[in-house]
């Protein structure tokens, strides 16, 4: 049986300091969003995986579901969830963490841009 032994890494994460929390305590993302659209754009393949992510992520049963009573008349809950799926796999985690070599950022919701 193999036995597998968890130790604490020499290198803590990195936290957080005081200088990259801008006025009233908001935290500017790690990643361009402008930068993160450019690369969409610039890679076919990038795009279409990230095109049939979303597709695949918006396809929901909707007859059991009140979605379109939350929603604007002139957009269908499909092309909601579309457009929410996508705009996710686009810049979902550009706001909320950075990895690194050994370091991972995770900053709450409240505070991004």
């Amino acid at each position: 049986m193999d036995r597998f032994y968890f130790q604490k890494e020499a290198k803590q994460s990195l936290q957080l300091k005081e200088e990259c929390i801008y006025s009233n305590g908001i935290i500017e993302p790690f990643f361009s969003f402008s930068q993160l659209l450019d690369a969409y754009y610039s890679n076919v393949y990038h795009r279409r995986a990230i095109k049939i992510k979303a597709g695949l992520l918006s396809q929901i049963e909707l007859e059991n579901s009140n979605l379109a009573e939350f929603l604007p008349p002139n957009i269908s809950p499909k092309t909601f969830l579309n457009i929410f799926a996508l705009n996710l796999e686009l810049y979902g985690n550009a706001a909320i963490e950075k990895s690194g070599k050994s370091s991972f950022f995770y900053i709450t919701y409240q505070l991004m841009r």
